[in-house]
């Protein structure tokens, strides 16, 4: 009899990006992501994306939800609630259909859309290029 015990299914699994570890491409992935390294490029999940107080992403970000304790520079593509807690820092454009910032939250945007993302960000890599061509 197979035993499913340790095994977790689509957003419930978590990818890590470790404090310490420096990545320049992209990550793409259905579960959810928490990066407390840096990231320069794009971080793509239909899961939720958790940005620790000692992460840097700079680039794109496509994702369901986000909480953002560290600092992030570009674009921000959010479908669900996005939270910038007090210890962050973004600047950039973003795009959102719910938005939580806790005092001390540092935001230095050149856009704001709240009207919420109307792509489809399970397409994986076209995701990118969809945004791109509707200029979210």
């Amino acid at each position: 009899m197979a035993s499913n015990r340790g095994e977790a299914n689509g957003a419930d699994r978590l990818n890590r990006l470790v404090e310490g570890t420096i990545v320049t491409g992209e990550i793409i992935a259905d579960s959810n992501i928490r990066i407390d390294g840096q990231l320069k490029g794009l971080v793509q999940t239909s899961g939720k994306l958790v940005i620790g107080p000692t992460g840097m992403v700079e680039g794109d970000i496509i994702c369901n939800s986000a909480d953002v304790e560290g600092k992030v520079k570009g674009k921000l593509t959010v479908s669900g609630i996005l939270v910038f807690k007090s210890t962050s820092n973004f600047s950039g454009e973003m795009t959102t259909s719910k938005l939580v910032v806790e005092e001390g939250a540092i935001l230095n945007m050149n856009k704001l859309d709240m009207g919420g993302v109307n792509n489809n960000i399970n397409e994986s890599a076209s995701t990118k290029e969809a945004v791109k061509e509707k200029n979210i």
